[in-house]
């Protein structure tokens, strides 16, 4: 995860003119759910200063694993449930979402995320059963 200039490599693109880019959420995400975690995010680096660094400028695409790392840029999470892992152990995130009377929508949210992965993942589609359960 980096922020830099006009340059689209990045999670967060700072061009011309004051505004800001975010880049990794995409057509399917809750715009409602993204801001506040935008918000949530943000908010928490302005009540701990917290120090972005330097923006990136070069290219994230064209640069080796290995350099990315030593710089301490992280890599958002692998799969799904990995992402839902990262949510719940988010502080930031948590105290953004906060919570209700049935508890904290954070863990809320990702049960019901991960009930909805593993109905999906759980089918038996034909590549299965084509694979697994024709003896031909």
């Amino acid at each position: 995860m980096a922020y830099g200039g006009n340059n689209r490599t990045q999670m967060i693109r700072v061009p011309e003119g004051g505004r800001i880019e975010v880049r990794v959420p995409d057509g399917s995400a809750n715009p409602y759910l993204a801001f506040t975690a935008l918000l949530s995010a943000g908010l928490d680096g302005i009540a701990h200063q917290r120090d972005p660094g330097e923006p990136n400028t070069d290219n994230l695409f064209t640069l080796p694993l290995e350099e990315i790392a030593a710089r301490g840029i992280a890599a958002l999470p692998p799969t799904f449930l990995h992402a839902m892992d990262a949510l719940v152990a988010d502080d930031v995130l948590r105290a953004g979402f906060g919570s209700g009377r049935d508890g904290d929508y954070v863990d809320y949210f990702a049960e019901v995320k991960r009930a909805e992965f593993r109905a999906v993942n759980d089918q038996v589609g034909p590549a299965e059963i084509d694979r697994y359960l024709t003896l031909m």
